[in-house]
């Protein structure tokens, strides 16, 4: 199926596929086309480019990066290559994500509880439900998760790189790899050779930034192209972030919450 931005990113895969760069080109349509009709999946034609814009080169290159689609690109070989669906590449890559994400939570936490712990917050979570989802969320998620394993087994230096793969998709995570460079610098008791060794595990943050350079002269095509503006931000979108059922924290947070009351309460009993 194709749900959220699926066919620009499945376009993407595709054009990699086709001729390993991201330009979007007739055979890559066609091939596309052809793909979704056999699921019985029908886009119109006035949506062959949609999410993408063109360069000034004349050619079309996508609006969203492309790091999701890369990580797709080994399972729509082996999928074309045995004649399966290859329209499954997308889900079958956030399946084997999460389930990487899992192995490096077992790797990383020596504590059982901990471990225990970790794992059935990452299993019994809302993510899994976006397995299907051909977009980056899961993508985001994965290599979040193991930027944190390998943190907390202070191994600060593949934290780092995984949390920068996770801002390929969605830069506001850059704030996090920003912390984590901080927390291995400190670690490291502020040794300056440990910092160039951490900026030089985030250097792969600049590479959206380069790719849209290259080609439109701006360093992010999705706000230049007003698709993300202050505009669109208001009182009621950030209390949703908490309320609303479809993505509010509501639905991710419920043994959260009720652990933190019951903390309360023994603190307060206990006078601490």
């Amino acid at each position: 199926m194709i749900i959220g931005d699926g066919h620009e990113y499945f376009a993407m895969t595709i054009s990699l596929f086709n001729h390993l760069s991201l330009d979007l080109q007739p055979a890559d349509i066609a091939m596309r086309a052809a793909i979704e009709q056999s699921r019985g999946i029908y886009f119109p034609p006035t949506q062959d480019y949609y999410g993408y814009a063109k360069a000034l080169n004349g050619n079309y290159y996508p609006i969203h990066f492309w790091a999701y689609s890369l990580a797709s690109l080994p399972f729509l070989f082996i999928l074309h290559f045995f004649n399966i669906n290859e329209l499954s590449s997308l889900q079958i890559t956030n399946a084997v994500l999460l389930l990487a994400s899992f192995w490096v939570i077992t790797y990383c936490f020596e504590d059982k509880l901990q471990r225990l712990i970790m794992l059935a917050f990452s299993v019994v979570n809302p993510i899994v439900l976006y397995i299907g989802w051909t977009g980056a969320e899961v993508f985001s998620y994965s290599f979040v998760v193991m930027a944190i394993s390998f943190a907390v087994a202070k191994k600060y230096n593949l934290a780092v790189l995984l949390s920068s793969i996770a801002s390929l998709q969605n830069p506001p995570i850059i704030m996090f790899t920003l912390y984590l460079i901080y927390l291995g610098l400190r670690d490291s008791n502020f040794d300056f050779n440990n910092l160039k060794k951490l900026i030089l595990s985030s250097a792969i943050t600049v590479v959206p930034y380069i790719f849209y350079m290259i080609y439109y002269h701006v360093p992010n095509l999705i706000v230049s192209s007003g698709v993300s503006t202050f505009s669109n931000m208001s009182i009621s979108k950030f209390i949703n972030l908490f309320t609303d059922l479809n993505f509010g924290m509501i639905l991710y947070i419920p043994v959260l919450f009720i652990l933190a009351v019951i903390a309360l309460f023994i603190g307060v009993k206990k006078k601490r």
